[in-house]
């Protein structure tokens, strides 16, 4: 006797009921926080660790000091061209280094670091060989801009991508370390300039073979994670070696104080491994904000103070955002999530340097002190971004501030 088809319609809901219920409970045991275990140390973890490093090394290096090969270009490649247009080249090339993160992510989380290691690699290597050589605005654009900005956006976002696969409870430590390699290579940058003779062609072409030579040595350790335009004569650019050579009145000294800038950084990114380990994330990243905000209210005379208060919390905020947006996620999204908000950052990045030109020139005109508005801006920016974490730690956890989150 067939059943009726009432009957044989309630059986095939409530099959389909348990394949559902099976389903759920193989995604949970696969993507569960509670199944997933990390190493948390070992020889393989902190080989990734020293691999990562490596590859801030040699991305965020050149990207931290960025102001540094700005004069080099305007003195030496290109002094028949403005400011504002040799300030584009810079402008694009920190919009590119965040914003290809948005295909980076996706793409790692599918197949693994290895193969776009590789090709960041090549990317930046060639780039930095062929800027040695340019004698154009369009071929410095072109390797600078757009070609070590994409190898430095593949290095960056799979160097801290690689990090989160290995620890959970260490992570504010393992990451903290591994950001440490974008202030060194901060420090050392600026420090071998000076020495390149700026007059002289052949100098330059020496000084970026030295530092290619650095980032192969750099990148072979990398390898090892697992897993002509018309010039506008109007200064509407500025970027932060002009801005400490008018502050000091010496270029040498400027150089100095970027690598003293970046040598605070690794203190802040060291400290922040610990912190956030000891007192939770959020909370760790809303007072580096807070120190942040108020360091911005510097004296002049008091110069060096400031660099170091600044650029010690700075550090700290700049290690802890990857790690807050892991704990917004799963193990398993952690790349998409990276590249999506580093993809915001990016049109933030392209349009902060015009927009602080504008502000110098602006304020200028009015015969006040010439850095005040961007001083201004600075901190009016600082205090939007302490109340954006601020309201996502309330909103969360709420005002109990003993809670580590």
């Amino acid at each position: 006797m067939m059943p009726s088809s009432d009957h044989g319609s309630s059986l095939m809901d409530v099959l389909h009921t348990i394949d559902e219920k099976q389903e759920t409970l193989v995604d949970n045991e696969l993507y569960s926080p509670t199944k997933v275990t990390y190493p948390e140390g070992g020889h393989d973890a902190w080989l990734v660790v020293l691999g990562a490093w490596c590859g801030l090394t040699a991305s965020l290096g050149i990207y931290n000091t960025a102001g540094v090969f700005e004069v080099v270009v305007s003195k030496v490649l290109l002094p028949e061209y403005s400011q504002s247009t040799i300030g584009w080249i810079f402008s694009v090339y920190a919009f590119v280094n965040w914003v290809c993160g948005v295909q980076v992510g996706p793409t790692f989380d599918a197949m693994g670091p290895r193969a776009l290691i590789i090709a960041g690699m090549v990317c930046t290597l060639i780039g930095i060989f062929a800027l040695s050589v340019c004698t154009e605005y369009y071929q410095i654009f072109l390797s600078f801009s757009i070609l070590m900005g994409i190898g430095s956006s593949l290095l960056l976002t799979l160097s801290m991508g690689c990090v989160v696969y290995w620890f959970m409870e260490r992570r504010g430590l393992a990451s903290g370390m591994v950001f440490i390699g974008g202030s060194f290579g901060g420090v050392i940058f600026p420090l071998i300039d000076p020495i390149s003779p700026l007059s002289s062609r052949l100098g330059m072409v020496n000084l970026y073979s030295c530092i290619c030579t650095a980032r192969t040595l750099h990148y072979q350790r990398n390898i090892v994670l697992k897993q002509n335009s018309t010039a506008q004569r109007s200064k509407n650019n500025v970027h932060r070696s002009h801005g400490k050579k008018a502050l000091t009145g010496s270029a040498a000294v400027a150089y100095q104080f970027l690598a003293i800038l970046n040598a605070a950084s690794c203190v802040g990114r060291y400290m922040a491994g610990d912190l956030v380990d000891r007192l939770g994330r959020y909370n760790t990243l809303i007072v580096s904000l807070f120190l942040c905000t108020v360091s911005v209210l510097y004296n002049p005379a008091l110069l060096i103070v400031f660099i170091i208060l600044f650029r010690l919390c700075s550090g700290l905020n700049t290690s802890l955002i990857p790690i807050c947006l892991g704990q917004l996620c799963e193990t398993h999204d952690y790349g998409r999530y990276y590249a999506s908000c580093f993809t915001v950052v990016a049109f933030g990045v392209l349009a902060s340097i015009p927009i602080a030109g504008s502000l110098l020139n602006a304020v200028e005109a009015t015969g006040k002190e010439k850095y005040w508005g961007t001083v201004l801006f600075s901190g009016l920016s600082y205090v939007a971004f302490l109340l954006c974490f601020l309201w996502i730690r309330i909103k969360v956890k709420g005002w109990d501030w003993r809670i580590k989150w």
